[in-house]
């Protein structure tokens, strides 16, 4: 909606779904879909061409004579969700949502842009008052079911988080957002939920739903209570399909051999039961993500001040308000930082926006690390460049003191005219390197073969920005133009789901993570993440120490065998 704030400033929120990620397993980032973005990698997603799709779809429907208007609808259905899967989303609805925010994104120009991503909406907690909602929706239609008796069955893992929220609480979160980012140009992401902060499971749900009608039960038209029984739980789709053909599908079949038996003299019943079904069947397989879902959105970065320290620069380091860090680099000296805590395996997520235009000889760092001479460290190395020319990210590995593994990368955007999300995955089989959700390198566990693998030693967080012109730009040919000084890079939403270590103790124990998701510990690369990372090696990848014959005459490192 367009809104106007107290200084007259127009800008832009959109309202949308915290669900345009779809299935996506583990934390869901306030990240951006820019325009021709599939969720699964897939190329070829254009807006203008699912349009014409769509268009010519339905011009054959209307002309064909036999189609009525709810075949039509059904039809144009079955193509959203064929299209929506093609390009790895679940349903139309998030796909529609997703294409939303490219949209925006693509033409805000220098309007201010605010989206919200509300998940599950519930009735209100307090304003106008409690319990207010307009309609029965999702998991209200749920509740008065199971209520009036209704619900013989509940499907979903009574484990899974489901992310609700209030409706109150977003509409407070779309009028902050609007004061707070009036007269600030660029594009900012909110989730409004509480699978991160306040996680609420199924099982939860059921729980409660039982108590209240227990205490509470719903009075029918003749003046008698509704008396519930705890609802049967299906917690998987097979414990669903067998509960359903021998309750539904089997006693329809043999409704239809009476029918045949009789002369069709059951058809409208059975036509009216077989419609009903195949509804709850389509029903079941749109809602199947939500219920086993294995996301937690998240709603709210880590603090700056809590999480990190500025280590040198002498004031070129700064925290603003908690929620960006910048560094900066002129003639006397660049800048860093490092994270308070350490730790021993995780996920970590941290966006960056590099320094923009003239940036050759300055090289921006992100890494772990430990101490001592057989350190471990996992590098995201940005080496700047002319104007024009395209960053390289260089990425290495170090355990026990050795490295010597360096993969190099161009990167398919402009670093410098946004925020992107660079991630660490570390966990004891592998690392992954990733952008924006997109892996570009793995570096399996190759103990077996003699190759040490950074498992024992907790590592902190640091970033730095410094002066680099004796190697990093065009081997140090191309020296740093101090005129353009300073030189800074802008840090935000970091987020950690990891183990720290305190005291020689991880928080983790022997095997839980913090936050309660475990996921990331035996995380691997799927079979669309594969083809990601080829897509990424094949097109993007400039140096593989693995492929560099000149430099290992002898022979690559055992790991390249494994790679």
């Amino acid at each position: 909606m367009l809104a106007v704030d107290k200084t007259i400033t127009i800008h832009k929120v959109g309202y949308r779904s915290a669900y345009v990620s779809g299935e996506t397993p583990g934390l869901i980032l306030e990240s951006p879909y820019r325009l021709g973005d599939a969720l699964n990698g897939v190329d070829g997603l254009d807006i203008n061409v699912e349009k014409k799709i769509i268009e010519e779809k339905l011009k054959e429907l209307s002309a064909d004579e036999t189609s009525t208007d709810k075949s039509i609808t059904l039809a144009m259905k079955d193509l959203g969700i064929e299209r929506a899967n093609k390009f790895g989303w679940p349903n139309t609805y998030v796909f529609t949502k997703a294409l939303g925010e490219m949209v925006l994104g693509h033409l805000k120009g220098d309007m201010p842009l605010v989206i919200l991503r509300p998940t599950i909406i519930l009735s209100t907690y307090k304003e106008p008052f409690p319990g207010w909602i307009e309609g029965i929706r999702t998991i209200d239609s749920l509740a008065v079911g199971y209520g009036k008796g209704r619900l013989a069955c509940f499907l979903g893992d009574p484990e899974s988080t489901i992310d609700v929220i209030p409706a109150d609480m977003v509409a407070n979160a779309m009028i902050a957002t609007m004061a707070a980012h009036a007269n600030q140009p660029g594009e900012t992401i909110y989730h409004v939920g509480s699978s991160v902060s306040n996680p609420l499971k199924y099982k939860g749900i059921q729980k409660s739903g039982y108590n209240y009608f227990s205490k509470n039960p719903w009075i029918n038209k003749d003046g008698t209570p509704v008396i519930v029984s705890e609802v049967k739980v299906l917690s998987s789709m097979d414990s669903f399909r067998r509960y359903f053909n021998l309750r539904y599908l089997l006693p329809l079949q043999g409704l239809q051999v009476v029918n045949s038996a009789l002369c069709h003299a059951f058809s409208g019943t059975y036509s009216d039961l077989k419609r009903k079904i195949n509804f709850v069947l389509r029903v079941v397989e749109l809602y199947k993500p939500y219920l086993f879902s294995k996301s937690f959105i998240s709603i709210v970065s880590a603090d700056f001040n809590n999480e990190f320290d500025i280590t040198w620069g002498d004031g070129r380091g700064k925290i603003l308000n908690g929620e960006l860090l910048t560094l900066s680099l002129d003639k006397s000296s660049g800048s860093g930082f490092e994270s308070r805590n350490e730790y021993l395996f995780g996920k970590i997520d941290m966006q960056l926006k590099l320094v923009p235009g003239n940036s050759a000889g300055t090289v921006t760092a992100y890494y772990l690390s430990s101490k001592g001479s057989n350190w471990d460290e996992i590098d995201f190395e940005f080496l700047g460049n002319l104007s024009g020319d395209p960053y390289i990210l260089h990425t290495n590995v170090f355990s026990q003191g050795k490295g010597n593994r360096e993969q190099q990368f161009y990167l398919w955007f402009d670093p410098t005219a946004d925020f992107h999300t660079y991630s660490i995955l570390w966990n004891p089989q592998r690392i992954i390197f990733s952008v924006d959700g997109t892996p570009i390198r793995e570096f399996k566990n190759s103990e077996s073969i003699g190759v040490p693998f950074p498992k024992n030693q907790p590592m902190r967080i640091h970033s730095s920005l410094w002066n680099a012109d004796d190697w990093a730009t065009r081997g140090g040919l191309v020296k740093t133009d101090w005129s353009q000084a300073p030189f800074t890079a802008s840090y935000r939403n970091f987020r950690a789901d990891a183990c720290v270590v305190s005291s020689g103790k991880s928080s983790c124990g022997s095997s839980a993570s913090s936050g309660g998701n475990q996921a990331w510990l035996s995380e691997e690369l799927d079979n669309t993440k594969q083809e990601r990372l080829q897509w990424v090696q094949k097109n993007y990848m400039i140096y593989n120490y693995c492929s560099d014959s000149k430099r290992f005459p002898q022979g690559f490192p055992p790991e390249c065998k494994v790679a």
